[in-house]
Formats: structure tokens, C-alpha cells, sequence
């Protein structure tokens, strides 16, 4: 983590000594919402990541999510409090439909690529299918006012993110599951002897990796102003960068909250800087797979160190 705060505070002061208008109200509002967003997606591949699988489907769950919102209240003509609370049951069924089907084969990082790879194009394909690309419009005014800010330039989403962060960390902090997800990402096989119910750890990740999606996708569809069918296709880099640029491992057992939600505001940052050097914000994708890259190399070294540690202790008592 002091790897991406460093980060975060030198690409900022850079962006601020250089465009004052990066401390503006209207563009310290725009970071948020998207540091919000990015994180909440972030929050939910973080803890698939601590589990020792990932989630490429967390995309289209946002897809389809979206588009049950957006059916729900243009169709149905539901309330917004039922239609939201509607999408994100719907989120958290496709999480669970993922964790449940990745426990019928041999639990591992490789079948979870593979599974929730099938069942994000399923569920891509179903979204496209039933709305034929076709947007939801003329959403009621209910569900836009959760694109505007709480207060002062804080927008609503990052208020929501912040408190569904502190919920995951109080989790991983005092209570039983978060302890278990860690043990299950550092070896399930180890986990399974121990008596941990890999399993039903596995389904709890999923689902909630599923049901943060779906937060997020409320919240873009509010700040759209439509249900979007091609919501979620470019969340698939961020859900990644985020949460390895702020510390958590990809091979699983370890995991960072707060890094998590610092490494989303340095991609927002990046996007900020493209934006204000008038870059076209089509090399974003780029920064964020060299995000990516980089900081895997850094994971690998830690891992590597902390094999030297090990070793160099071990020789030591054993002499």
C-alpha cells in the first residue's frame, strides 16, 4: 500500500501544480463519482482475489444488472427503491450462480477464469438479446438524483462506497469469513483439512463480488440517465489494476481495503491527467494494463522476498 499512496500524492500534486482546475468543485465531483464507481467493482474482484480465484464476468453482471433496473422501472413501472433493490438480488443470483458452478469442478484460480469467462458472455449475450442493444430511456427523476453529490462536491456514490469499504474491512478485521476467504485464497487443499467449508467461501465471494456490480451499475445507470445494454464492458482492466496496484495479491491470501480504493483514485487520476494534457482518453486502456503489469512485477517481487525472508530464517534455526 505505500507503493500506490506514493502514487496517488505525487500524481496529484503533479496534476494539481500544473491545472488548477483540478481542484475544482465540478472536476473533484467527477473523481469521485468515478473513484466510487471504480472502486465498488474493485471492492468486489478484491475479495474473489483473497478467495485465490477471479471474476472476469463482473462486467456483464453490471450489463444485466443495469438492464433489470432499467426494465424495472420503464416496463414494470416499479418504485426505484424496489427496482434497485431488484437489481441488486439480480446481481447477487449471478455471483452465486458463478461460485456455485466453479465448486461443481475442482476449485482453483484456473477454473474460475474459465467459468466466469462462459458466464460472462452468457450473460452478455442474454442482456444484448433481450434489449437487441437497445437503451432504456426516460428514467424517473428518483433514480438520477443518486448521480448528484450529498454534499459540497462529495457526490452520493462515493458516500456509498465509502461505507460498503468500511463494512468489508470491518469483515476481514473481526469476523470469521474474512478469515476464512484468506485462508482459502493461501490454499484451499490446506483450508478443506483445517475444516473450512471451501465451498460455501467460495459462493459467499462470488455473490458479493456479484451484488457489488450491481451496486455500481445503479449508479451508472443513474448518472447516464439510461440502462445502458453495453454497461460494464470496459470494467474488466480497473476490477484488476485497482486492487493489485493497491496491494492485493493475485495468487490469493492477502488483501487491501483501503489500497484498493487508493489504487482506483490513482486511475482516476491517470484519466484526469489524459484529459488535461488533451490525450486521447482511448490510451487510458493502455496505462491501465501497464498499471496492471506493473504492479504484478511488484507482487511477484514481494513474493520472492518474502521467500528469501523465509528461507534465510529457516537456515538461521537451524544452525
Amino acid at each position: 500500500m505505500p507503493g500506490v499512496t506514493l502514487l496517488v500524492v505525487v500524481l496529484g500534486l503533479a496534476i494539481a501544480l500544473t491545472h488548477h482546475r483540478f481542484l475544482s468543485g465540478d472536476n473533484l465531483s467527477a473523481l469521485g463519482n468515478q473513484v466510487g464507481m471504480t472502486s465498488m467493482i474493485a471492492l468486489g474482484q478484491m475479495i474473489v482475489l483473497g478467495a485465490g480465484g477471479m471474476d472476469l464476468s463482473l462486467g456483464a453482471i453490471g450489463g444485466l444488472s443495469g438492464i433489470v433496473l432499467g426494465w424495472a422501472l420503464v416496463v414494470a413501472h416499479l418504485p426505484v427503491a424496489v427496482s434497485i433493490a431488484l437489481a441488486m438480488a439480480f446481481g447477487l443470483f449471478c455471483g452465486f450462480v458463478n461460485g456455485w458452478f466453479i465448486n461443481r469442478l475442482q476449485y482453483s484460480a484456473a477454473t474460475a477464469f474459465v467459468v466466469t469467462l462462459g458466464s460472462g458472455t452468457f450473460y452478455t449475450g442474454v442482456t444484448l438479446g433481450v434489449t437487441k442493444a437497445i437503451p432504456y430511456y426516460n428514467l424517473p427523476s428518483g433514480l438520477g438524483a443518486l448521480a448528484g453529490n450529498a454534499f459540497g462536491s462529495v457526490p452520493w456514490v462515493l458516500l456509498v462506497m465509502l461505507a460498503v469499504g468500511g463494512v468489508v474491512l470491518a469483515v476481514y478485521a473481526h469476523s470469521a469469513y474474512g478469515l476464512r476467504n484468506l485462508a482459502v485464497g493461501g490454499g484451499a487443499s490446506v483450508a478443506r483439512l483445517c475444516g473450512i467449508k471451501v465451498q460455501r467461501v467460495v459462493i459467499v465471494s462470488f455473490a458479493l463480488a456479484g451484488l457489488f456490480a450491481a451496486m455500481a451499475a445503479v449508479f451508472y445507470t443513474a448518472s447516464f440517465g439510461a440502462a445502458q445494454p453495453t454497461l460494464g464492458a470496459d470494467w474488466l482492466l480497473p476490477s484488476f489494476a485497482a486492487p493489485i496496484l493497491g496491494g492485493t495479491s493475485l495468487s490469493g491470501g492477502r488483501v487491501s481495503i483501503v489500497g484498493t480504493i487508493l489504487g482506483a483514485l490513482f486511475l482516476a487520476e491517470v484519466t484526469d491527467a489524459l484529459i488535461f494534457l488533451h490525450v486521447s482518453t482511448f490510451w487510458n486502456t493502455f496505462f491501465q494494463g501497464a498499471a496492471i503489469l506493473f504492479a504484478v512485477s511488484l507482487d511477484a517481487a514481494r513474493h520472492h522476498f518474502a521467500a528469501q525472508i523465509a528461507a534465510r530464517r529457516a537456515r538461521a534455526l537451524k544452525r
